[in-house]
């Protein structure tokens, strides 16, 4: 089964630096929706298909705080779902600050680079670290989430 990873609400030049991320990585595909419904819809649509699993991964474009954290606390609270890491790409300070976001289940807030060569070495950076770095919590014990 190849490993798959989700981009929602990200502009052009970041969802290009996405989808050239998961490339590089072997048996990665990336799949990017414009805005946060269809995010959620494809997330439960593609959770329901046994044979897909969950997403390694979801990338969200936090500048848009409210609709984000409305997101990520759908995420957050659905059983299959909770446990998939979640990172906020962040261009300017949202309102309220990050804890919105990180209150709302986020693991992770990147600050987006404005030039589109740093832009790609920081998708490709983020995906090394969530796809190949970053051990999971255990389902079990301690750190388990109640269902």
């Amino acid at each position: 089964m190849r490993t798959w990873i989700v981009g929602i609400a990200l502009d052009f030049a970041t969802r290009s630096a996405l989808e050239q991320g998961a490339r590089a990585c072997t048996e990665v595909d990336a799949l990017c929706v414009d805005d946060f419904a269809a995010g959620w819809r494809l997330l439960l649509q593609r959770t329901d298909v046994a044979a897909a699993g969950v997403p390694a991964l979801i990338v969200v474009d936090a500048d848009a705080a409210a609709p984000a954290v409305s997101l990520i606390a759908a995420v957050r609270g659905h059983a299959s779902l909770r446990r998939v890491p979640i990172v906020a790409l962040v261009g300017a300070m949202p309102a309220g600050g990050l804890a919105p976001l990180y209150e709302a289940g986020i693991n992770s807030a990147v600050p987006r680079p404005e030039q589109s060569s740093s832009l790609t070495k920081t998708m490709e950076q983020l995906l090394r670290y969530w796809l190949t770095f970053n051990e999971p919590a255990p389902e079990t014990g301690a750190h388990a989430v109640d269902g």
